[in-house]
């Protein structure tokens, strides 16, 4: 599925020359790649694939389509729309690549449904501290996307 956004991506860069995959803080481009998000979105893509998709980190995705004004009233989305359902398949599930992790469910009972760093609830996710020592319960930490992307990028630690 990823070879056929990509096709749709290329295929709307050369038709109003502007490369979304470029990062560029020009308004066009930004608006192109909000309006790419909010479709994929739509189709039931997490914020994590969206990211690697366009090689962003998902926070990046997240914060583009929380502001849901410019979302709406963006000029791409019809040409996003309709060169989008010609690459992609027409009947594409929803929330198709999410997938059930009981472990996790376990590691929000014991630590909370709240950011560990900051306190932050509406949205988390589990971090592993040492992937090395995969998914064992005591290796597992409940971030939010911010202090995550923060956690991988080497500006925070968690201490053994």
């Amino acid at each position: 599925m990823t070879s056929q956004i990509r096709a749709a991506i290329k295929h709307i860069s050369n038709s109003i020359k502007i490369n979304p995959l470029k990062k560029s803080r020009l308004k066009n481009y930004v608006l192109l790649r909000q309006s790419m998000f909010a479709y994929l979105r739509e189709k039931g893509y997490s914020y994590p694939e969206i990211g690697e998709i366009f090689n962003m980190n998902h926070t990046t995705v997240f914060h583009s389509l929380s502001n849901k004004g410019s979302v709406r009233e963006n000029a791409y989305n019809e040409i996003v729309a309709k060169v989008f359902d010609q690459f992609l398949d027409k009947e594409t599930p929803k929330f198709l690549t999410v997938e059930y992790r009981p472990k996790w469910l376990t590691v929000f009972k014991q630590r909370g449904y709240a950011c560990e760093v900051c306190g932050f609830d509406d949205i988390v996710e589990v971090h592993h501290i040492d992937k090395s020592l995969g998914g064992r319960i005591d290796n597992l930490r409940v971030v939010c996307p911010n202090c995550h992307a923060k956690i991988h990028a080497g500006m925070m630690f968690f201490k053994s």
